[in-house]
């Protein structure tokens, strides 16, 4: 937010342009290694159960950083070509550069919330086979001790610890 707010408030001098977004390239992906913690905790603690609080909990987060960073993007962006006449008078190539980095600031941002979208689904992929494989052998396990099972030696498997 404060890098936001210099962009807007000051004339944007090339220099406070490459200082808010090498602040904005530095703050932008910080989320997904908190909300990666967050999962390995969630799992850790629930082992897969209340899934929809803890994935509420990530999706308030995500999004509400996401928004953030679409504002500082946008204001940047717009910062850039705020004054045009006065940018083709002094155009050179930091201004490129400084635009080529928020577009790719932009780029790696999306491709690491797919990502983590997509490590996300696969971890909770996981998470619900071994709920159903537990309910499985907890059924199983049921139908042995109650005398149910047809065969006379009924067997199951316990994981190892």
């Amino acid at each position: 937010r404060q890098t936001v707010a210099a962009v807007s408030s000051q004339a944007a001098a090339l220099e406070t342009l490459q200082e808010a977004t090498g602040r904005l390239k530095d703050l932008a992906p910080f989320i997904f290694p908190l909300m990666e913690g967050s999962l390995v905790r969630f799992e850790l603690l629930c082992g897969g159960y209340h899934l929809a609080p803890a994935l509420g909990v990530v999706d308030k987060t995500l999004t509400n950083h996401v928004g953030e960073v679409v504002i500082a993007v946008h204001t940047l962006s717009a910062a850039m070509a705020a004054d045009t006449n006065h940018l083709a008078e002094v155009f050179d190539e930091q201004h490129v550069h400084c635009a080529m980095e928020v577009l790719q600031l932009a780029g790696h941002f999306r491709r690491d919330l797919l990502t983590f979208e997509d490590k996300t689904r696969d971890r909770l992929t996981i998470l619900s086979g071994r709920i159903v494989d537990h309910n499985q052998r907890d059924a199983e396990v049921e139908k042995a001790i109650s005398g149910k099972t047809t065969i006379v030696a009924a067997s199951f498997s316990l994981p190892d610890s």
